[in-house]
């Protein structure tokens, strides 16, 4: 995976925001949170539109217990990524690369 494509960042940081304080604490809905984690990886991969996301990253920035979740299963993902080595590219497409050559109008 290319590394142009960037994790989705928390408001403040993952540290700062566990640091906050107590306001923090866990004073909304339980379906609030059911509804964050159901979106857990669809926000990880950026594949939510922005406002959504943007609707997560509130929820983060003030719920604990979510942002150690998220925080778990982007762990999780990082960890997945690094121990799946990239395919070999076929030989066919190494064959058809090999064999091309560059012209550059300075060589003529």
């Amino acid at each position: 995976m290319s590394s142009a494509a960037e994790e989705p960042r928390m408001p403040t940081g993952c540290d700062a925001a566990r640091t906050a304080g107590p306001a923090r604490g866990h004073e909304h809905a339980e379906d609030v949170c059911a509804e964050a984690l159901n979106q857990v990886q669809a926000f990880l991969h950026n594949e939510l539109p922005m406002w959504q996301a943007d609707l997560i990253r509130e929820h983060l920035s003030a719920c604990e217990k979510c942002l150690e979740n998220f925080d778990v299963e982007a762990l999780i993902g990082r960890m997945v990524k690094r121990s799946f080595a990239p395919p070999p590219a076929p030989s066919t497409l190494r064959v058809r690369l090999t064999a091309l050559r560059v012209h550059y109008p300075f060589d003529e």
